[in-house]
C-alpha cells in the first residue's frame, strides 16, 4: 500500500523466510523487483553473501554489482581456520565431529569473550543407525526414524513417539546403536563437561531463540539462522555439521550453507582483535574455500555457471505440481506445455531430513484419499515465464471445472525443488 516509494532495500535475499509459504508463494525479492519496475523506485539487494538469484540479475545487467574487492573484504574480519591448519590432523580423524582445531579455537577465545558454535539440528541425538551394518534405526510401529533424549531409558520414534527400550536391527539382528546426527542439546552438554567453568547456552527452535548476549565469556550453541548477536562480537566461532548441511538432497543446500557461514563471520570480531572461525569439514570443498578467501561473489558466479550447464533455476523458470498421481497426470494432460520445456518426474514426495528406509512409504507421501503423492517439475526458459504461468492457471481451472477435488499444490519458482 505504500505510495511514492523512492528506495526499496532487501537484506539477505537468499533467506528462505522471505518466501511466503502460503499460496501464491511470492518471494519478497520478486515483489520488490516488480514494484521497482512499476514505479520510479530504486532496488538494492544487500547482504554478507550473494544469492545465485541476484547473481543472475547482475549477469543479465538488470542489477549492478557494488562490492569491495576480495583483499578489502578480508579487512576487519575473523581469521578462518580449517582442518588443514591443524598439523595433528590425520585423514582418519576427519570424521571427528569436533576436531582438535575447533577445541583450540574455543579454548583460546573463551578467555576474552563469548564463543558461538553453529550446529545443523536441535535436540539431543536426532538420528541413529545400527552399529554393525549402518542401517537406519526405524520404529517397528510406523517405520519412522529413532532418536535418543537425555534422561530417557531407551530410544524414541521421531514420528509417532513410540518408546523402544529393547531394539534390534531388522537387517542383521545387532542390538547396538550408533549416533549419526547429534543435535544442539547433546553438543551443549559435551561442551559443558569440557568447559565446566563457562556458562553454556542454547539457541534454537527447541530451547527458544536468543536475540542478544553480553560480551562476557560464554559458549552459545545455536542452530542455523538462530545465532544471537553478541555485544562487541564473538571472540570465536565454530561451524559444525557442514557436511550434513551440504549433504541435503536440495538444489540450494550449498547456497544456503555459504549464506549461513558468511552471516556467522559477520558476528565475529576481526582478526586484529584475535577473532577466529573454525570450519570442521573438508578444507578443499569450494564452499570452505569461498569462506577462506572471503569470496562469496566468486562462489555465486561459479554456482550460476553450474546452473547454466544443467538448466536448473534460477536460469530457468520452474513449476512444481504436487498431488496424487492421477491428479498430477490429469493436470499435465490439460496443461498447454511447450514441447521444448523440460518435464522431470513424477517422483514420490520425499520426507525431508528423515532416515526412513526406502522400502516404506512415509505418511507425508500419502494423499487425502490414500493414494501416494508425487511431484512433477517443469522447467522453461526465463522468457517463457508468462506462458508457463498462463498454462498452469488454465490447467488448474479446467481441473476445477470438472467438479472433482484435485488436491494439487502448485508453485512457480519455489525456493525448494524437493
Amino acid at each position: 500500500p505504500a505510495v511514492d516509494v523512492s528506495l526499496l532495500v532487501l537484506w539477505d535475499d537468499g533467506d528462505d523466510n522471505l518466501c511466503e509459504q502460503r499460496s501464491p508463494g511470492w518471494h519478497a525479492r520478486e515483489v520488490m523487483a516488480l514494484r521497482s519496475l512499476a514505479g520510479s523506485s530504486s532496488l538494492v539487494l544487500a547482504g554478507h553473501s550473494q544469492s545465485v538469484d541476484s547473481a543472475r540479475l547482475v549477469s543479465s545487467g538488470w542489477l549492478r554489482l557494488i562490492a569491495r574487492g576480495r583483499d578489502k573484504n578480508r579487512l576487519g574480519v575473523a581469521r578462518v581456520v580449517t582442518l588443514a591448519d591443524d598439523p595433528a590432523t590425520r585423514p582418519e580423524r576427519g570424521a571427528i565431529r569436533v576436531p582438535h582445531v575447533a577445541w583450540q579455537v574455543i579454548h583460546d577465545a573463551i578467555r576474552s569473550g563469548p564463543v558461538l558454535v553453529q550446529v545443523a539440528r536441535s535436540g539431543y541425538v536426532t538420528a541413529l543407525v545400527c552399529q554393525q551394518c549402518r542401517e537406519p534405526a526405524a520404529c517397528s510401529v510406523c517405520s519412522g526414524p529413532l532418536g535418543s533424549d537425555p534422561g530417557v531409558d531407551g530410544v524414541t520414534c521421531r514420528w509417532c513417539g513410540e518408546l523402544v527400550r529393547q531394539w534390534s536391527c531388522a537387517s542383521c539382528g545387532q542390538t547396538r546403536l550408533r549416533p549419526v546426527s547429534v543435535g544442539s542439546t547433546r553438543t551443549a552438554a559435551d561442551l559443558a563437561r569440557a568447559f565446566p567453568d563457562v556458562p553454556v547456552r542454547t539457541s534454537g527452535r527447541a530451547s527458544g531463540v536468543i536475540d542478544r548476549i553480553g560480551s562476557e565469556p560464554a559458549i552459545v550453541v545455536a542452530t542455523v539462522d538462530a545465532e544471537p548477536v553478541a555485544d562487541g562480537g564473538y571472540q570465536g566461532a565454530v561451524l559444525l555439521d557442514g557436511s550434513a548441511l551440504l549433504a541435503r538432497t536440495e538444489l540450494r543446500s550449498e547456497e544456503q550453507t555459504v549464506r549461513r557461514w558468511f552471516n556467522v563471520m559477520a558476528l565475529v570480531r576481526g582478526a586484529d582483535q584475535g577473532g577466529k572461525v573454525a570450519v570442521t569439514m573438508d578444507p578443499t570443498h569450494r564452499a570452505v574455500q569461498a569462506l577462506v578467501r572471503m569470496d562469496p561473489i566468486g562462489w555465486a558466479a561459479r554456482e550460476l555457471d553450474d546452473r547454466r550447464e544443467t538448466g536448473l533455476p534460477p536460469v530457468t523458470r520452474s513449476l512444481t505440481v504436487t498431488g496424487e498421481q492421477p491428479s498430477v497426470a490429469d493436470f499435465l494432460t490439460r496443461a498447454d506445455l511447450d514441447p521444448g520445456w523440460r518435464v522431470l518426474g513424477p517422483v514420490p514426495v520425499p520426507v525431508a531430513a528423515s532416515s526412513t528406509p526406502a522400502r516404506t512409504i512415509p505418511m507425508d507421501s500419502v494423499g487425502p484419499t490414500g493414494g501416494q503423492r508425487v511431484r512433477v517439475l517443469v522447467l522453461a526458459p526465463i522468457a517463457d515465464g508468462p506462458r508457463l504461468a498462463t498454462a498452469a492457471k488454465a490447467a488448474l481451472s479446467a481441473t476445477a471445472d470438472r467438479g472433482s477435488p484435485a488436491h494439487l499444490h502448485i508453485r512457480i519458482d519455489p525456493t525448494t525443488l524437493l
